[in-house]
């Protein structure tokens, strides 16, 4: 956000500022799983499903706009930005609402 907001070639533009990597929400589940370091299964619950005639087919954060004009790309990959997360949360328990489904 800090390179699009001092460039002036980002004026009126649209950014995607995400990783230019496609994951299917069932995967990135298992690499939680993964790197959170559990056993677990995934329940799927079909009133969460994506509609089969729903418009977005895939989620891909596509950089290549912000890379071009402001230089910009990700340092921090998928798996060691989780890590990260998870050691954050691991230490600071006491910020995240556990028992709770937030909507």
């Amino acid at each position: 956000y800090l390179a699009a907001a001092t460039h002036d070639a980002a004026i009126g533009e649209t950014f995607n500022f995400g990783s230019n990597r496609e994951i299917a929400i069932g995967d990135l589940a298992q690499l939680l799983i993964r790197a959170v370091g559990v056993e677990a299964r995934i329940k799927t619950d079909s009133q969460r499903l994506r509609p089969a005639g729903s418009e977005v087919e895939r989620l891909l954060a596509d950089n290549a706009k912000a890379k071009t004009l402001l230089g910009w790309e990700p340092r921090i990959s998928l798996e060691d930005g989780l890590a990260r997360t998870i050691e954050w949360l691991r230490e600071n328990r006491h910020w995240y609402r556990t028992g709770i489904y937030a909507q």
